[in-house]
């Protein structure tokens, strides 16, 4: 009896051993992941960078022609950026709402959206109010153009926990406002955007 238990022992110490690596190995690929914000996407491990960028084209009496904004790496002259804000952490919104932009800064080449935070379709009107939704294309301190009625259809979204919009994708077309509320100076703008980061 003695050298049968020894022979059924022997033979399930391999078995044994084989199972608390592949237990090991698991528990460790596990600890490995990190959901948080702060977590190196697989673009940024593999060394790529999201592209995010703003395409449209402009037509109008003052200005006509097609104009790309693309933010393509840390190193480049434009920067992304997307935020959720809430009625709860600012009581003067009457609603809430996403802020996303691609931009080289707020007075130079930037594209900002200002909207509710869903997929699907809205328009934009402008009313004059400080916490109205808008769409702001900035191509210089002589080129400003903001929503007069524009259409917006947002098609992916996504926000983190911390309220950080780390996806927008969408299009929009509509009438725009050249730097001022003359009508004789609206333009038509149409485009697609997406935020990634």
């Amino acid at each position: 009896m003695k050298t049968k238990q020894n022979k059924f022992a022997s033979r399930g110490k391999p078995i044994y051993f084989l199972g608390m690596v592949l237990l090991t190995l698991l528990f460790m690929t596990g600890c490995s992941e990190d959901d948080s914000d702060d977590a190196q996407t697989d673009d940024q491990v593999s060394g790529e960078y999201p592209e995010s960028y703003a395409k449209f084209a402009i037509s109008g009496s003052t200005l006509n022609g097609d104009y790309e904004f693309s933010d393509l790496s840390e190193d480049d002259e434009f920067t992304t950026s997307g935020r959720l804000y809430t009625k709860e952490s600012d009581p003067d919104l009457s609603e809430d709402q996403i802020q996303v932009s691609v931009r080289k800064s707020y007075t130079e080449s930037n594209f900002l959206l200002v909207a509710s935070p869903e997929t699907g379709s809205r328009n934009i009107v402008y009313t004059g109010g400080a916490n109205d939704f808008d769409i702001r294309v900035l191509l210089s301190t002589d080129e400003d153009y903001y929503a007069k009625d524009v259409s917006v259809n947002i098609t992916e979204l996504e926000i983190t926990d911390s309220n950080r919009v780390t996806h927008c994708k969408g299009t929009f077309s509509g009438d725009f406002y050249r730097n001022n509320l003359v009508e004789t100076d609206v333009h038509k703008i149409e485009g697609t955007f997406e935020i990634r980061q």
